[in-house]
């Protein structure tokens, strides 16, 4: 069963949304059932996300107790029919060094736990200049998260923090 506290809200879905541009390319690590992917699909020309599925694999999130088969199943009927969504079944970390293309959208919300966090966003890189980045669950609950968003804010003038909505930060790369 989905968790509905899990997902991004709409108005977070729609947040990114607004930066999506038809020629596009997405890059989203974490997806569990697809709703932001399918959304992110209908706007861009590439959707990567990439989402390993693994039972109790994130002490630290809300999914952490589900059947994540079973939320891979749903994620794949609501990815049916989308010939621009590719899906790579691994951890992100597992997989930052293989991929040879940058993004001109990032949606960060995978793992949740310090150390995976601080390997996803080596994702960042991969954000082309006058891209866009986005960082789920800035949050007291997610300590660190809230930390990095905000130290990245003051440290780096090559990025432009444009928005906070609710538990997401939103960047522009500059150069």
């Amino acid at each position: 069963m989905i968790n509905k506290n899990v997902e991004m809200m709409d108005h977070q879905v729609n947040a990114i949304c607004k930066y999506i541009k038809k020629d596009d390319h997405v890059l989203e690590v974490g997806a569990y059932a697809g709703k932001g992917t399918v959304i992110f699909a209908k706007l861009a020309r590439k959707v990567i996300t990439i989402d390993p599925f693994i039972n109790n694999y994130d002490k630290t999130d809300l999914t952490y107790n589900q059947d994540m088969d079973e939320i891979y199943n749903i994620f794949k009927q609501n990815i049916e029919g989308y010939d621009n969504i590719f899906h790579i079944k691994q951890k992100s970390q597992d997989v930052v060094k293989d991929i040879q293309e940058t993004f001109d959208i990032l949606v960060l919300d995978g793992d949740h736990s310090t150390e995976s966090f601080i390997l996803d966003v080596a994702w960042i890189d991969y954000v082309k200049i006058g891209g866009i980045f986005a960082i789920h669950d800035y949050s007291d609950y997610f300590p660190w998260v809230k930390e990095y968003c905000d130290a990245f804010d003051e440290e780096h003038e090559e990025y432009q923090l444009l928005e906070k909505v609710d538990n997401m930060c939103i960047f522009k790369r500059l150069k």
